[in-house]
């Protein structure tokens, strides 16, 4: 059966196994998800009520979706979950040897959050199991229904700048991006649609935090510059102007007291390689 990753998290934190088939996960205890689940409600039917649908595509949808329980009126709450198709025969049996990805998105949230990394609180996850088969898979966390994501924001340029610019919003980008490097990890896919920004204040999450890459050991620098060039590339893309640039890059470099020299060269190696790739793909 699939394993279930132990990550040590406060004391304080309060979770409940399920152990009732066909559901296994782990979701927070006294939550309208546990009595959803102990009612015997099938996640899957979440996404044909009443939801707000994010993302979409072959292997998984997203969506802000509402937990209503039967004969509760006025139990009601929005979260954002993930669902995992089912593949195939072999992609279902993965789990036996190794983590789903939503308890990888499970594991990494409760990382970063214990690091002081922003990100949406998870609320549990749940594979459905038939036998040693995964059926498919659930991820839930809480829903920042007053956000949008920095892709979003950049379709108004003037607001965007404005935020960028004089409202502060680059540096708190250039400190919190500090903060994941200095957790140890990478988000490794940090384009500006998985990076969660407040409508009105300068708060950010990052989100889909199932391709961080963890270094156990000290890492070189050129480690996390990935990340740097991804969220540089996008904002060149977006049209943002070279002084903005600069200023993420200097706050970044500040906050991880790193010399802009040392970094200066590689970002601009990765930013170059990164375009270049993406100009390609996109045939631009």
């Amino acid at each position: 059966m699939a394993r279930f990753f132990k990550v040590g998290l406060k004391k304080s934190m309060n979770f409940k196994k399920i152990t009732r088939a066909p559901f296994r996960g782990v979701v927070n205890a006294d939550s309208l998800l546990e009595d959803f689940i102990r009612d015997n409600r099938d996640p899957g039917e979440l996404f044909s009520g009443k939801m707000r649908q994010l993302k979409s595509s072959v292997s998984a949808r997203t969506a802000i979706v509402e937990i209503r329980l039967s004969g509760q009126s006025g139990a009601i709450k929005e979260v954002y979950a993930k669902e995992f198709f089912y593949k195939n025969l072999f992609h279902s049996l993965k789990p036996i040897f190794r983590m789903h990805r939503t308890q990888i998105l499970w594991r990494n949230a409760w990382h970063l959050l214990q690091n002081g990394v922003s990100v949406p609180e998870p609320t549990g996850y749940l594979l459905h199991q038939s036998g040693p088969f995964c059926r498919g898979a659930y991820f839930f966390s809480e829903a920042l229904s007053e956000c949008m994501d920095l892709g979003t924001l950049a379709l108004n340029k003037a607001e965007l700048n404005r935020r960028l610019d004089t409202g502060g919003l680059i540096e708190t980008l250039g400190a919190m991006v500090a903060l994941l490097h200095d957790s140890g990890v990478i988000h490794g896919d940090l384009k500006w649609s998985n990076i969660m920004v407040h409508k009105k204040q300068n708060e950010i999450w990052f989100i889909d935090l199932d391709s961080l890459r963890r270094r156990h050991f000290s890492a070189d620098v050129n480690f996390y510059l990935q990340d740097v060039a991804r969220f540089v590339v996008n904002g060149k893309e977006v049209g943002i102007n070279a002084s903005i640039v600069n200023r993420f890059l200097e706050t970044y470099a500040q906050c991880r007291k790193l010399a802009r020299k040392s970094s200066n060269g590689p970002v601009v190696t990765r930013v170059r390689k990164l375009t270049k790739k993406r100009q390609k793909k996109y045939q631009r």
